[in-house]
């Protein structure tokens, strides 16, 4: 019998061993990408240049996927979207592009079918129409959006569930209050004063632990660009 998560595709598909293998697959990633731009600069053009200074490098696509990685967060805190959707828009579009190359799919779109996916998977995309949504956004084709949805979907295997930390963060908030907080109960023999102060480091701990759990959300996204 199988454990959960040791026969997961998340594991098999989505944790490396080390960066090492993880930069390794991405630079093969950028080989294959330019050996097809060769053959059909080839084909279109009888001309003899060097290619290769037409094509990018992987250190080029890195510093790509990182800076639209940003745009990402940027435009989902302007439009206020749940913490949720923001995590699980940043890792379909980097684990888009572990396994695919800037040189065959913009950036400026995969973001924002990321969202839009994102959005659907938590039934977020009740509340909102990618007219309204991407629609301020200056030059964008939201028909290439939708029709990179499919796109995504098929490069990720489908594997669309994502084991998302402000679930865990959350649950350790509620073990935390359950278990540690509410031992400060307000004894019926306490006089006044003792009361207040155990109401006082009540609410000072309550307050500690939600700047450690935002602390924590912040750090998980930062991860996120260095991938």
């Amino acid at each position: 019998m199988s454990v959960y998560p040791s026969e997961s595709h998340h594991l098999k598909e989505w944790v490396f061993g080390s960066l090492d293998l993880l930069k390794t697959k991405k630079n093969d990633i950028n080989e294959k990408a330019k050996e097809n731009w060769k053959d059909i600069f080839r084909q279109i053009s009888n001309e003899n240049f060097e290619i290769n200074e037409l094509l990018l490098t992987s250190k080029d696509e890195e510093t790509l996927i990182s800076y639209y990685g940003r745009q990402l967060i940027e435009f989902c805190n302007h439009k206020q979207l749940p913490f949720v959707s923001k995590y699980n828009a940043s890792i379909l579009y980097h684990r888009f592009f572990t396994n695919q190359s800037v040189m065959d799919y913009d950036p400026r779109i995969i973001i924002f079918t990321s969202i839009s996916l994102a959005l659907k998977l938590e039934e977020f995309g009740l509340h909102f129409t990618l007219e309204k949504l991407f629609g301020d956004v200056p030059g964008l084709n939201i028909q290439e959006v939708f029709r990179h949805e499919l796109t995504v979907c098929n490069t990720l295997k489908f594997h669309l569930y994502i084991l998302n930390p402000r679930n865990t963060l959350e649950g350790l908030r509620l073990l935390y209050k359950k278990y540690y907080i509410d031992i400060l109960v307000v004894d019926e023999n306490l006089d006044n004063n003792d009361h207040k102060k155990t109401e006082n480091k009540k609410n000072q701990l309550i307050s500690l632990l939600s700047k450690v759990i935002l602390k924590a959300e912040t750090y998980v996204l930062m991860i996120l660009h260095t991938l």
